[in-house]
């Protein structure tokens, strides 16, 4: 946190600004605290969580996917942090991720799903009130990953990114306006294709597209050249067990940087972008060798980017503090262990203005969030 100097001097003389000729500013360390509620127990296997106000009311919903219950369900906030679930689906063989948006066009908030045992890419149609009606994208998809939503041809409607595990793809469907979908595929043979993310990364105003391939040990982004052409730029070849990937504006330099992590490799990595895609790597941890998950946000409201990571051999939840220039301190969040330690995703779950954590552990079935004491 940021503290100029004269603002606190004068405010402790008389609560009355002044506008004195000599100023300073220095910066405060803040330790954060953190308080966990669990919002279920009883998930079995979950592998993602995020959050976003499904119902419209104002106040941050639940999302999960359960791999071994075959569900996806969402958990109603009743304005007060109490949770109470609904299932969207529990016929969903092996969920594995799940995304809210407005796909319909229709000013309600859908949901997205990937089901990795059925080769299922399903969009659930939000028909007022929360009642979902399925529809199919694509039900021969193998070993469906991640999934989630961008306008990547930039036409006015969504359209929907998937990595297929075991088809060795990372695909877009492309929706003509009425919800009915084309596939066209990105990158073909990446094996152990596992994550994908959307953003102009280039600053060209396309949106490109970025991607791991566990099993290929690589990192890289796909070029969008403007009519939906992608050609691919390896970021690296070398990224033993390349899994999770989130980006964001990471040093503040008004590009796009990539945050990673991996499944074998230890440590996990930002990549700060030069401003024309191309990357040079910050090891943030050299400890977490299993990072399934990884998430950036500005967690001590003091102007910079934080990051996160969940990491399954660990049993960790943490957060690593910016210090202005990108020197990163861990935070542990999940005290005791969170036995397999598999999502995270923040947000302001309480409305009270800094952002909190929601995590994932599939070998507890547990979705659980820490409220940031902060604010």
């Amino acid at each position: 946190m940021v503290v100029d100097y004269w603002r606190v001097r004068k405010q402790n003389v008389d609560g009355v600004w002044s506008n004195w000729s000599s100023s300073w500013s220095f910066t405060v360390n803040i330790d954060l605290s953190f308080t966990s509620y669990n919002i279920t127990t009883t998930f079995d296997r979950v592998i993602q969580t995020n959050a976003i106000d499904l119902d419209l009311d104002g106040d941050i919903d639940i999302l999960g996917a359960a791999f071994l219950s075959d569900k996806i369900s969402w958990w109603e906030n009743d304005g007060y942090e109490g949770f109470s679930e609904h299932i969207v689906d529990s016929n969903f063989d092996g969920a594995y991720s799940v995304f809210g948006i407005d796909i319909g066009n229709d000013n309600d908030i859908d949901i997205l799903g990937a089901a990795s045992t059925a080769n299922d890419i399903v969009w659930w149609e939000n028909t007022g009130n929360e009642n979902f009606t399925k529809h199919f994208i694509d039900q021969s998809f193998a070993g469906a990953f991640s999934v989630i939503a961008s306008d990547l041809d930039s036409d006015g409607f969504i359209d929907i990114l998937a990595a297929g595990n075991d088809a060795q793809e990372i695909a877009w469907w492309k929706n003509d306006g009425s919800n009915v979908f084309t596939k066209y595929v990105i990158a073909s043979g990446l094996s152990g294709a596992s994550s994908v993310f959307a953003t102009d990364i280039n600053g060209d105003s396309y949106i490109d597209v970025i991607g791991t391939g566990t099993g290929a040990d690589i990192l890289s982004w796909w070029e969008n050249n403007g009519d939906e052409v992608f050609v691919e730029h390896i970021i690296t070849s070398n990224y033993d067990g390349a899994r999770s990937v989130y980006v964001i504006d990471i040093d503040g330099d008004s590009d796009i940087d990539i945050l990673s992590g991996a499944v074998v490799t230890a440590g996990f990595s930002w990549w700060e972008n030069d401003g024309n895609g191309n990357f040079t790597e910050h090891l943030i941890d050299s400890d977490y060798h299993y990072t399934y998950s990884v998430f950036a946000i500005d967690m001590d409201s003091d102007g910079d980017i934080d990051v996160m990571a969940a990491d399954y051999a660990l049993d960790e939840i943490a957060w690593w503090g910016n210090d202005g220039n990108e020197v990163f301190t861990k935070h542990l969040i999940s005290v005791p262990a969170f036995n397999g330690a598999y999502s995270i995703f923040a947000i302001d779950i309480d409305s009270d203005g800094d952002n909190d954590i929601l995590g994932a552990a599939t070998l507890e079935n547990v979705i659980r969030w820490w409220e940031n004491s902060l604010y």
